[in-house]
């Protein structure tokens, strides 16, 4: 009676102390870059992530670790690093400093870009408008994140005959090439992840549409890195039932969204949340992890 009576006592222990234990964390970062013109504020300074991985350091994982897709190697207070949209200077600004601090990340890559020679549509927006046209940003954002890449596309091209733009704008803020996904996949430090094709509003899109973003996107990276891709983020962070099974049916293991919160045993693998990080000081990023109790 002793000895099952302590048993209990172990198990109730185990159970308090999980549910005390602060989980773990995924910190969402897009751009590694000096703070030029970045209205929707991406840009982290690669100082300053430098910083971050300092305060970081020893309790960085893989992301594939703190998913509940492998319970067994899941650790709390285990912090993960994610970009997303899949920019150039992930490869020539962050990579470096992943690899001074030995620190694992995962690149969320919209393939639509690839190679394409044109900015992202939110960066080609801001050039067409003008950085002191804010309001108007906003307003297109929302209205072109939920068309097809052939709406947006053309909605675009009427705005560049609008403004007299012969051609596309160009930005240092550009997509990475084909070339630049296999180097930064060659060490074995990052992970590639999708990211759809042309960054929609999934959840405005019809099933056949949002199946092709998904499927194409992870089709695309899968074939040109030779290995299957496992982990998804919805753009914009969006997403609702009948994506998460598109997005489990096209066999990922885990998708991220940008909502905020901890990810514990029972977090469900496909609404993992994040922590979006704000270009700060390596002391504020510590203010803020202790705050959510890391």
């Amino acid at each position: 009676m002793i000895g099952q009576r302590g048993t209990k006592l172990r198990r109730l222990a185990r159970r308090m102390a999980q549910r005390l234990a602060p989980g773990s964390l995924i910190l969402l970062y897009h751009r590694i870059a000096e703070g030029d013109a970045d209205p929707w504020s991406l840009c982290v300074r690669p100082s300053r992530f430098a910083e971050h991985l300092d305060v970081l350091h020893g309790r960085m994982a893989r992301l594939t670790d703190i998913s509940r897709g492998d319970t067994r190697r899941m650790q709390a207070g285990r912090l993960a690093i994610t970009f997303d949209d899949g920019y150039a200077d992930t490869l020539h600004a962050a990579l470096p400093i992943l690899e001074r601090h030995d620190a694992p990340a995962t690149v969320f890559v919209a393939t639509g870009g690839v190679d394409s020679g044109r900015p992202f549509w939110w960066d080609e927006l801001v050039t067409l408008l003008g950085p002191e046209d804010a309001s108007r940003q906003r307003e297109l954002h929302a209205h072109l994140g939920g068309l097809t890449p052939t709406k947006r596309d053309e909605q675009l091209v009427a705005l560049r005959d609008r403004r007299e733009i012969t051609a596309s704008p160009t930005t240092k803020a550009r997509p990475l090439s084909r070339d630049e996904i296999v180097r930064l996949a060659a060490g074995g430090l990052v992970e590639i992840g999708a990211h759809t094709v042309s960054h929609p509003r999934l959840v405005s899109l019809v099933r056949q549409d949002q199946e092709r973003e998904v499927r194409d996107s992870r089709d695309y990276l899968a074939a040109l890195l030779g290995r299957p891709i496992t982990s998804f983020a919805y753009p914009h962070g969006e997403h609702d039932a009948t994506t998460c099974r598109i997005v489990s049916q096209a066999g990922f293991a885990r998708a991220c969204t940008s909502r905020g919160g901890t990810v514990r045993r029972r977090t469900d693998p496909l609404r993992l949340p994040r922590l979006e990080v704000p270009d700060c000081d390596g002391d504020t990023f510590s203010r803020i992890l202790r705050r959510l109790g890391f």
